[in-house]
């Protein structure tokens, strides 16, 4: 099921549970509850919010509210509280007064929706322009969505925008002829978003609903969405493996971009980038579609949205919220490939509503795209990967880049209880305590000397040791890293250099051999001339060496210790 259809569905559910029969004899609590999911005002404007959105501007323009603040107000003229609600005060002097009108209202508004009469809607003046145009959108014949009376956008300014007329128009006059302009093949909830992605309708996105509702100033906001979000940014999260980015990237998401209670559209999407991966994938393209009606089987071809052009449209359809197109492994595309004319629309002030908005139109649909401000693009890059000269031609400027390094800092910043994680992180054993952090550091300083700073080891790869208490079996889980990821690694990193391997686990300065990982034959003059005679003629220097990984160092506590602490002296007190 794709996305149009849940959103048909989320629809058809609404009416399920708040058919207009309902409406008459709704409730108070039912119509507005701080903190329910399920009150016919969390509907409307929540969760179905991908449907036509009406967020911003304050709670006021339901004409009453549940406050979810405790503080006390004061009434005056205009607007009323109780220490539960909030309402217009011309409505009545008590919640319970204010909402037997709006109740009224609104089962008006339905009927005549129902009916199709939009000049009644229009000409009412009872409720705030984007609330029933709204409401009315959602209680239209279900008939008519094929052959709708209304579109699934309620801002005047939009619909101008994107027909190319005064802002004057009634109401009534910009729906109808929206509807004109509507593909004869596209359903009223896919209209909508090509309504909103019109070049220019971004600049009045952010006001749509405060600029036309009467009532959208107040003094109680609707939600988190009713701010203004912050400018986007592109960021690349860089750094060796076992850095953190992921779970640096999971804290960003859960932290900025989680979905408010009870709305059911995510606000980030997630992709990986590879060899394989193309525009058609990410933007839009061609995709084989089975055609079920042929006994055949043939095989027809459908336009269908990329990854990044369904998080622009569901973004476009919330402007309040933020967006973020996550991007794992970014260096491993083909960066204009994938793009394509996308990767100048990106750039901040090429975004809608900025200064130098751009707009392009796409090779398969022939749709005018253009980049929504509210949508962040954050990938993470593994500099180990050798693919990441091609990446900063493409996107150095363009992108912010942040290095997430190895961290192997001795304490903590109370400011970020993230920071410092091998920080006193020690491993016991017979013979003495095994500082993790100060292996760690050592092997890096080692690897950064031979090769470079962006082939060092993450703090990673050691922090699950903290999960295990007991010394002999956080002994037994270290080595268990070395064996299946540290020594493999190294391989990987030093083509098999064994020597190399040998200086960055100080092996060569280990003088008993059983504290050696990687073990150097000093037989060398003996093998050779075992294997091409005396006379071979061969110098000993010029042949490739001989090279053994030792598996018992992997269970010696001393090969650990003097990889950072060469000339240890043994404490046989230690645990």
């Amino acid at each position: 099921m794709n996305d149009f259809q849940q959103q048909y569905a989320l629809w058809d559910k609404f009416l399920e549970i708040w058919p207009a029969s309902r409406l008459p004899s709704m409730t108070l609590d039912e119509y507005s509850k701080a903190g329910s999911t399920d009150s016919f005002t969390y509907w409307i404007e929540a969760r179905l919010g991908e449907l036509g959105s009406i967020w911003g501007g304050s709670a006021f323009k339901f004409g009453v509210f549940s406050r979810r603040s405790t503080e006390p107000r004061v009434s005056n003229a205009k607007l009323s509280y109780s220490d539960s609600h909030g309402w217009y005060s011309s409505l009545g002097s008590t919640a319970e007064e204010a909402f037997e009108k709006v109740r009224g209202y609104i089962v008006q508004v339905a009927n005549w929706a129902t009916n199709g009469n939009l000049e009644a809607i229009d000409n009412f003046k009872h409720l705030g322009r984007a609330y029933k145009w709204k409401i009315a959108f959602h209680y239209q014949n279900r008939q008519n969505r094929q052959n709708p009376v209304i579109v699934p956008v309620f801002s005047k300014k939009m619909l101008a925008n994107y027909l190319g007329e005064p802002v004057s128009q009634s109401m009534v006059t910009l729906q109808k002829a929206a509807l004109a302009r509507s593909p004869t093949d596209m359903g009223i909830l896919e209209y909508g978003p090509q309504i909103w992605a019109a070049p220019n309708a971004s600049q009045t996105t952010s006001a749509a609903v405060s600029t036309d509702e009467e009532d959208a100033s107040g003094p109680e906001s609707t939600g988190t969405s009713s701010h203004t979000p912050a400018a986007c940014f592109n960021r690349i999260y860089y750094g060796p493996p076992g850095t953190g980015k992921t779970y640096t990237l999971m804290q960003l998401l859960e932290r900025d971009y989680t979905p408010q209670s009870g709305d059911p559209q995510p606000r980030h999407t997630f992709v990986t980038f590879h060899q394989s991966y193309g525009y058609e994938e990410f933007v839009e393209g061609l995709r084989p579609v089975l055609n079920s009606g042929d006994k055949a089987g043939s095989v027809e071809y459908e336009i269908r949205p990329g990854a990044f052009k369904e998080l622009c449209d569901r973004a476009r359809r919330s402007p309040k919220q933020r967006f973020a197109m996550v991007i794992d492994e970014i260096n491993r595309g083909n960066i204009s490939k994938i793009f394509g004319e996308l990767i100048t629309l990106i750039e901040p002030d090429k975004r809608e509503g900025a200064r130098n908005v751009l707009t392009v139109r796409l090779p398969y649909s022939g749709d005018p795209f253009s980049v929504p401000a509210n949508v962040d693009i954050i990938g993470t890059m593994n500099t180990a990967d050798r693919s990441l000269a091609l990446l900063d031609t493409a996107l150095r400027r363009r992108f912010d880049f942040v290095p997430l390094l190895p961290d192997t800092r001795t304490a903590k910043i109370l400011e970020d209880p993230y920071s410092a994680p091998l920080a006193e992180l020690v491993v016991p054993t017979k013979v003495g305590n095994i500082d993790v952090r100060a292996m760690l550091e050592r092997i890096n300083q080692r690897i950064e000397a031979l090769y470079d700073r962006d082939h060092c080891i993450g703090h990673a790869y050691f922090t699950v040791l903290a999960d295990v208490s007991d010394g002999a079996e956080r002994f037994k889980k270290l080595a268990d890293i070395f064996r299946k990821r540290i020594v493999p690694l190294l391989e990987e990193y030093f083509f098999e250099d064994w020597r190399k391997i040998r200086l960055v686990l100080g092996d060569n300065q280990k003088s008993d051999g059983a504290h050696q990982f990687i073990t150097e034959r000093d037989d060398h003059e003996q093998a050779l001339s075992s294997l091409f005679g005396n006379n071979h003629g061969l110098d000993s220097y010029s042949t490739k060496r001989h090279y053994c990984l030792q598996p018992s160092a992997f269970s010696n506590p001393d090969a650990y210790i003097r990889i950072y602490n060469p000339a240890f002296d043994r404490q046989p007190s230690g645990g």
